[in-house]
């Protein structure tokens, strides 16, 4: 068996952190345990390991690399970072030295390869380290020069204000946004189950305010109650069924009267009207929903001019040029550069 583990690749290069990554599964979209089991059945490695144990067929010459690929197996072990190798051989011996020596030229490739990963980052960072320096030491050289011409002592201090000025009111933001969320969520979810839109339940408010609607819309629903009731007890034919169903038509036609006189419209249905109560709900969300659009929209401007302030101060101090130059092409990605 193979155990796999994971190193860092930087850590590796810088000899930083060493233990960073160690003992990772290697469990990806497409899994490394596939690749490493491929390379231990390449034609190179299994050429390597007949000429280091001298294998031979049963004519005594040199067994073919096919004939050693058949007789070995690399297989993954399920939900594990362990590879099992073996080999088909009628000596035992054999088969546990073929074993034993495919897996040492495996690991030998494995680690040379890893020197050759090393060694080429290396000589890229080296490379690119002096131009890194360069570039540093230019830009710091462009400050303490903007410093001395503009006396500015205390521009860092002033950044990092500006930094948290930034921070308290993107936090903020972001709250007023979740907040937003949820009223609308509200809003939407009391809409739905009025089945209409604010607009819509406006003109029915001033029917919870009638006495005569009142008053009909509760005899309603003591007699829709009764009805329920009683069904219960009696089949639908029964007479007590029939009388109260009548009722309960010619309440709702009274109910359609006084609703008619009252918003001088068509008759809304009792449904609706049922959820009078709901509708100051709505209305109430909706007016919560308004004021925090109003102060989002209030502190997304604010935090906009904030913004371009500290970017015309990190462009003035690092290129000591006037901000209206250079810096009003800076973009986003600039911003974030400068960071």
């Amino acid at each position: 068996l193979l155990l796999f583990k994971r190193l860092n690749t930087t850590s590796s290069v810088t000899e930083v952190g060493k233990e960073i990554g160690i003992l990772q599964p290697l469990v990806d979209q497409s899994n490394p345990l596939d690749t490493e089991a491929n390379i231990m059945m390449s034609e190179p490695l299994a050429q390597k390991t007949i000429t280091a144990l001298n294998l031979k067929d049963n004519q005594g010459q040199p067994l073919a690399i096919k004939d050693f690929l058949h007789n070995v197996s690399v297989t993954n072990i399920r939900k594990t970072d362990l590879l099992e190798v073996s080999y088909q051989s009628q000596d035992p011996k054999e088969a546990a030295a073929v074993v034993n020596q495919l897996m040492t030229i495996y690991l030998e490739n494995h680690l040379d390869f890893q020197r050759a990963e090393a060694v080429a980052a290396r000589k890229f960072i080296e490379k690119q380290l002096p131009q890194a320096e360069a570039t540093v030491s230019k830009t710091e050289a462009a400050l303490r020069q903007f410093k001395q011409e503009n006396q500015v002592i205390s521009l860092d201090a002033e950044a990092r204000s500006a930094i948290e000025v930034l921070t308290d009111l993107q936090k903020e933001i972001a709250q007023n946004q979740s907040k937003m969320a949820d009223v609308n969520a509200q809003y939407e979810s009391l809409q739905k189950r009025l089945g209409m839109n604010s607009k819509q339940a406006v003109a029915l408010t001033a029917l919870k305010q009638s006495p005569e609607v009142q008053e009909a819309l509760q005899e309603l629903r003591q007699v829709e109650v009764e009805l329920a009731l009683e069904r219960n007890r009696f089949q639908s034919t029964h007479p007590t069924i029939a009388k109260l169903e009548s009722k309960v038509a010619s309440l709702k036609g009274i109910l359609n009267q006084r609703v008619k006189q009252v918003s001088n419209a068509k008759p809304k249905p009792a449904s609706q009207l049922f959820k009078l109560g709901e509708l100051q709900q709505d209305l109430t969300k909706e007016r919560k929903y308004s004021a925090l659009s109003s102060q989002l929209s209030a502190l997304s401007s604010q935090l906009s001019a904030l913004s371009s302030q500290l970017l015309n101060k990190r462009c003035s101090a690092v290129l000591g040029v006037s901000p209206t130059r250079y810096c009003i092409k800076t973009t986003s990605k600039h911003w974030n550069n400068a960071e």
